[in-house]
């Protein structure tokens, strides 16, 4: 391995590891999790069935002291329900616990978390309800019924417009 290939796989690490502008502000990416407002996902989806939504507290008008955010985002938590590997020309399938189609999710930004993948990320059509095909997300490729999946969603929701 070279000096130049060093170099470049550690800016595509940090380049990966930035989070975009469709998380709340202050979030972390993690390797095996999302931090936001300092608060772990992962622990959050032990704590808690899926699918549930995360609401920073920047994105909640009803805290006091807080400035609130001139866009809000949450973030859902869904469980993986099945996966369905690559079939002919199309991507990978995986179908979530959560209608993501009720709050507008930003489905190219899910990330894993609970769990380290040593895997490649690939393509997969994400699900978010029976007969309808989502968008296009890159995740772990040994994804597996019973992981949580992180997604970014813009405004807030309430957990139950995400309930099927």
């Amino acid at each position: 391995m070279t000096l130049v290939h060093t170099a470049f796989a550690a800016r595509l690490a940090a380049l990966r590891g930035a989070p975009s502008s469709a998380w709340p502000g202050g979030t972390v990416l993690a390797p095996h999790d999302v931090l936001v407002d300092g608060t772990s996902l992962a622990a959050c989806a032990r704590l808690r069935a899926t699918p549930t939504v995360h609401v920073p507290a920047s994105a909640d008008p009803g805290r006091v002291g807080r400035l609130w955010e001139a866009s809000p985002r949450c973030v859902v938590l869904a469980g993986v329900e099945d996966v369905v590997p690559r079939l002919g020309g199309h991507h990978r399938q995986v179908w979530l616990d959560a209608d993501l189609d009720a709050c507008g999710a930003v489905v190219e930004e899910a990330r894993l978390v609970g769990r380290v993948s040593a895997t490649p990320l690939r393509r997969f059509t994400v699900h978010p309800a029976p007969g309808r095909a989502g968008g296009v997300a890159r995740l772990p490729e040994d994804l597996r019924r019973g992981d949580v999946v992180a997604v970014p969603c813009p405004g807030v929701v309430h957990e139950r417009e995400l309930r099927r």
